[in-house]
């Protein structure tokens, strides 16, 4: 993103059992979809990173 530290913030909003999107400077948010099923599919993403980290860290204590 930008450099400016402002410009790398993305707000998420629960509205209406939806998930919504935004981010400076857009004007309009972005429904990314029903809160169930973004909250797993945002968790799912949060543990694929976890174990990336982990696979990361192994691959530089081995190196």
């Amino acid at each position: 993103m930008d450099n400016d530290p402002a410009m790398d913030v993305i707000v998420f909003s629960l509205l209406d059992e939806a998930v919504w999107a935004s981010w400076p400077p857009a004007s309009e948010a972005v429904k990314l979809g029903p809160s169930d099923a973004v909250i797993y599919m945002m968790r799912d993403f949060l543990a694929q990173c976890d174990l990336a980290e982990g696979f990361a860290l192994r691959k530089a204590n081995k190196g």
